[in-house]
């Protein structure tokens, strides 16, 4: 199997991964349904570029202590309620991390919606709070 070069794998100030991709066959690398991406072969090598928001782990939000809280990191897209997107951003810290969040933190309440409002997650319910430490556009889940 030819060997793929990483020429670009970066997460930009704005949470958006970046990757660009190089090989003598096609390049097999497994995407986000969200990711935007083009591919194309110039001069006989196989070119993927791609990026997409981040919906991963992440270290954020230095305590009070000096340290630091890790959380899922989930980028909003158009459209998308935070309603929806909260378990399912619980569900990537469950698998990450193996305990259940209690929090969801936006930058920014939506309005008309209380602080703590409870989101279900099954049988679990996530608080939602505001957090200066979120990037705009964003949820973070986590304890």
């Amino acid at each position: 199997m030819p060997e793929i070069v990483t020429l670009e794998d970066r997460l930009d100030d704005g949470y958006r991964r970046h990757v660009h991709l190089m090989s003598a066959a096609p390049v097999a690398y497994d995407l986000p349904p969200h990711a935007e991406s083009e591919r194309g072969v110039d001069a006989g090598m196989h070119w993927l570029r791609a990026s997409w928001l981040w919906r991963d782990p992440a270290p954020l939000c230095v305590r009070p202590d000096g340290s630091v809280r890790w959380v899922v990191l989930w980028g909003l897209l158009p459209g998308e309620r935070i309603s929806t997107a909260a378990p399912d951003a619980a569900l990537q810290y469950i698998d990450t991390f193996e305990q259940v969040p209690d929090y969801v933190w936006v930058r920014t309440m939506p309005t008309g919606v209380a602080l703590g409002e409870q989101i279900a997650m099954g049988s679990h319910d996530l608080g939602l709070f505001d957090a200066e430490w979120v990037p705009p556009g964003f949820l973070a889940a986590g304890n």
